[in-house]
């Protein structure tokens, strides 16, 4: 049970996976900075918001071994916090549960056993299949530019496809801010596309969306190298916050990414239909695995 002794627990997840970053924030008065971390074997920190900052305090972290109960100590000058985490592999995360009235894993139906094995197809049938082919057969041109299109895809290593999909533990979000635009510009940025002016390279700069009028990408920090919170204008994966104004550079990078990811799946899958080639189709089980294993995880974790 987590338990504040004069330094309030503003956010804390129960659980938490194996290998995936997670964050734990506080409310520190100022007479407590500057505000000290305890945590046990296993669990490693990341990053951390400075230490000598009174309000809200983070913590970055990744738990390296499945552990259960682990408990995380802050401590300022004479109050402190303890915060209690279940570290757990992906059996762990789906175990059933109530969190509150919701019963966890949210995977249909709820609490029900299903076999999940397909025993045959349920949208497509051998026809279709077989239409398909002889529609390429016969459109030789067509066939060659679905196939130009999917070579990039099929060109990318499984184990990139398969960290490309976004993971859940990072917010998504369609606009990085309506009302002030670009920190430096401003809503100059709205004459470049209306309320979509930002562009992203998803594969070439993770994490990073880049302003249309100056040409400079945000946020500050480098996310992919596990920073969190350096430079002028951080974002953890849940915007960029100062005073009252936010920023959702991470959220769009990665509603972007996900949008790229799909429409990967979508290419690859045109082309096989039309060629029947086998490393079309490989390509396309990785990726469809990953976004059933990501659903999986989600499906155990309600705060995701």
């Amino acid at each position: 049970m987590n338990r504040s002794d004069g330094i309030p627990i503003t956010y804390a997840p129960d659980r938490v996976e194996v290998g995936r970053v997670f964050r734990i924030a506080f409310n520190v008065p100022a007479d407590q900075v500057p505000l000290s971390l305890t945590v046990p074997d296993g669990i490693e920190l990341i990053d951390r918001s400075s230490p000598e900052r009174a309000g809200e305090s983070l913590f970055y972290l990744r738990a390296r071994r499945e552990r259960r109960g682990a408990r995380i100590r802050v401590d300022g000058r004479s109050a402190g916090a303890e915060v209690w985490v279940d570290c757990l592999g992906r059996p762990g995360i789906l175990e059933r549960r109530e969190q509150g009235t919701i019963r966890l894993p949210r995977r249909w139906p709820v609490w029900e056993e299903l076999d999940e094995l397909k025993s045959s197809r349920t949208i497509w049938r051998r026809e279709d299949l077989e239409r398909a082919l002889s529609w390429g057969r016969r459109h030789p041109e067509s066939v060659s530019r679905q196939r130009e299109n999917a070579e990039r895809w099929l060109a990318k290593p499984d184990d990139f496809l398969w960290k490309l999909l976004p993971e859940t533990q990072f917010s998504r979000d369609h606009f990085v801010n309506l009302k002030v635009g670009c920190p430096l510009h401003g809503d100059a940025i709205f004459r470049h596309g209306g309320y979509y002016p930002w562009s992203v390279d998803v594969e070439g700069m993770p994490y990073k969306v880049r302003c249309p009028v100056g040409g400079e990408w945000y946020p500050s920090n480098d996310l992919a190298a596990d920073d969190f919170t350096s430079g002028a204008y951080p974002d953890d994966g849940h915007g960029c916050v100062q005073g009252a104004v936010k920023w959702n550079f991470v959220p769009v990078y990665q509603n972007a990414r996900g949008y790229h990811f799909t429409g990967g799946v979508r290419t690859l899958a045109d082309a096989y239909l039309q060629t029947g080639d086998a490393a079309l189709l490989h390509k396309l089980r990785v990726m469809l695995l990953r976004i059933a294993d990501e659903w999986g995880y989600l499906s155990g974790k309600l705060e995701d």
